[in-house]
Parts: C-alpha cells; structure tokens; sequence
C-alpha cells in the first residue's frame, strides 16, 4: 500500500485499485476537481471527471473551444509535444482562451519548460484564483494521448505541498493510459500492468 501526504490531507492508493479511485482521492485530498481531457479531432474533450465531495466546484465542462484562465496546464500539456501544425491547428480552434495562449513567443517559451518539466503548473485568473497542475498521459509509443490534471481554487492549494500533488499527478498518469486496438483510439484504464499491445 502507498500512501501520499499533502500536508494535512492523505491520499491512500492500494494495489489493484482502478485508477478513477486514485483520480478521487486525490480530489478529496486536495478539494479540486481532477480531469483527464484529450482531444476529438482538433476539439478539447473531457474524458473523466472526479469531482470532490460533497460537491462540485464551479468549474465548467472543459470540452470544445473554450479554455478557462487557471485551466491551462491541461492544455499545455497537450500541446508541448505536437508538431508545429498541429499546435497551430489545435490553437486556431480556440475560441476563448487566455492571451498567454495567443502570443507566440510566450507560448513556445512556456511549452519548451513544459517539456523540460515533464508536467506544468499554472495559477490564473483575474488574481491568479485558479490553479491547475497537469502531467500527460502517453500511450505505448511514448506519445502523449491525454492529459491528466487538477483544478483547484487556489486557495484550496495554499497549505498543501503542490509538488507532492505534481508528483502523485505524474505517477497515475504514467499508469492510466493503455493502448485500445479499437479504431486506433486510446482509453483510460487502470493502473497500467503489462505493457500496451499494438
């Protein structure tokens, strides 16, 4: 059994658990709600959403064109590893979107961090209220397919230890994605036990 410590909240994960019962002890632990989101052609598409209990926060559903100030780890992570025409394509089909996301240079400064990172943490907002931190998930051939990510207002996050929850949110996303034959799509699974087939 492992057990991760966020200040004064604990996420337990045994062995064997699915990997959705990690996503919501982790949003219980922490308050936020934790997303796994993709993409449906050149769409934002929420996969899975755990939200914590007693109830949802007030954040909207992230699928189509729209990107939320605070939200944007998730995207970034997508998009760090996309060739140039892909980003500019996915970018151009954002309608509403943080102007961090609109300035070229800002964008591929960001980018290459997240790459060199491996996961991106980003508070935004009007005064910086929101805070996301994401890491992708990849499939078989290293390629990134998801991402997997927390929203959390960011004083839910003042007082807990943001690279433990970093750290817990790259390790399940390095067990959930595995590789579905069907039509060539990916799917989020459980913990990952053998390797991904074809």
């Amino acid at each position: 059994m492992q057990t991760t410590h966020f200040e004064r909240n604990t996420v337990t994960d045994a062995p064997g658990r699915a990997g959705t019962d990690a996503m919501r002890e982790l949003a219980s632990a922490t308050g936020g709600t934790v997303l796994v989101v993709g993409w449906s052609d050149d769409s934002l598409r929420c996969l899975l959403r755990c939200d914590p209990p007693p109830q949802p926060l007030a954040i909207p559903p992230m699928d189509g064109s729209v990107m939320l100030p605070g939200t944007e780890a998730l995207l970034h992570v997508l998009l760090a590893w996309a060739p140039a025409d892909v980003l500019e394509r996915r970018l151009s089909r954002l309608q509403r979107a943080p102007v961090a996301l609109r300035n070229p240079a800002l964008l591929a400064l960001r980018l290459a961090r997240v790459r060199a990172a491996g996961h991106d943490l980003v508070a935004g907002g009007l005064r910086d209220e929101v805070t996301s931190i994401a890491a992708p998930l990849r499939d078989g051939n290293d390629e990134v397919v998801a991402g997997l990510g927390l929203v959390a207002p960011s004083v839910y996050l003042e007082d807990l230890d943001q690279q433990a929850i970093t750290a817990e949110l790259r390790r399940q996303a390095a067990q959930l994605v595995t590789w579905s034959p069907m039509v060539g799509s990916h799917r989020v699974t459980g913990p990952r036990t053998t390797a991904p087939g074809p």
